[in-house]
């Protein structure tokens, strides 16, 4: 078992370590151009809607949405987060 875990281990790492710019971006532009175009879409008075009381709204999604995006690119190239979310919260 120890050795199955090693070696998933192992090839996740390397895996990992194969990522390419072409690579991360195939995957971030078609998710930046979806909330883009979400945020686009929603009237901005309309950014408090919530399907349920106790999910997010439509604008706490977006912002979790951002950060998000800016945690998982941050992390892919090796670097710290750029923006807080009470800076993204604030763009």
């Amino acid at each position: 078992m120890k050795t199955l875990l090693l070696a998933s281990t192992i090839a996740l790492t390397a895996s990992a370590q194969t990522l390419t710019t072409t690579t991360i971006q195939r995957y971030f532009n078609p998710v930046r151009a979806n909330i883009e175009a979400a945020a686009e879409a929603m009237p901005a008075e309309k950014y408090g809607f919530k399907l349920t009381p106790d999910q997010m709204s439509f604008g706490e999604w977006l912002l979790h949405s951002v950060e998000r995006n800016y945690l998982d690119c941050a992390g892919l190239k090796g670097e710290p987060t750029p923006y807080s979310a009470k800076q993204v919260a604030g763009i």
